[in-house]
């Protein structure tokens, strides 16, 4: 269920110009998997040791270094009804 999400999640990032980076599939992962609202600390928790980011095929980024995600990516996911 929560894959499905994730993929019209996706779907509509790409649709509206956006690109799908680990940082932002990470993001919208973690907010899908906690299923109510998180603190901005909860979900850099959340994030910070993502499989996404920290997985063999993971680009290292601020995000995977331990710094806070982009607030724009959480905004986004928040407009195409993630948050």
């Amino acid at each position: 269920m929560a894959d499905d999400r994730l993929g019209q999640i996706l779907g509509q990032l790409r649709a509206r110009g956006g690109r799908v980076t680990a940082p932002r599939r990470a993001i919208i992962t973690a907010l899908l998997d906690a299923g109510e609202h998180v603190t901005a600390e909860e979900l850099v928790d959340a994030v910070k040791f993502s499989p996404v980011l920290t997985g063999p095929e993971a680009q290292l980024s601020g995000a995977a270094a331990g710094e806070s995600p982009n607030g724009g990516t959480a905004d986004r996911a928040a407009s195409t009804g993630a948050g």
